[in-house]
């Protein structure tokens, strides 16, 4: 095999970034909403108490996450 097709790309690390999901140890999902000196702050899908955490307690949501959390942060219309 070539040596070219041995070696695969270098993948970033994830890294948290405002405004978009992530879930902390405790598997609690939220919108990054601010970063600080380390720290990361979060917020429910869909509105509710902020809370605060460090990169290395963050992980990117899986695909049943995502799909939750997109649901409960979408608004509803009234009829």
């Amino acid at each position: 095999m070539n040596e070219r097709q041995d070696q695969l790309p270098e993948v970033p690390p994830w890294e948290p970034r405002r405004g978009f999901f992530a879930v902390d140890m405790k598997g609690k999902v939220g919108v990054v909403t601010a970063s600080q000196f380390g720290s990361f702050f979060l917020r429910p899908p869909g509105g509710g108490t902020e809370w605060e955490r460090t990169a290395d307690q963050l992980r990117p949501p899986n695909e049943d996450e995502l799909k939750r959390a997109r649901m409960l942060s979408t608004p509803v219309e009234a009829p």
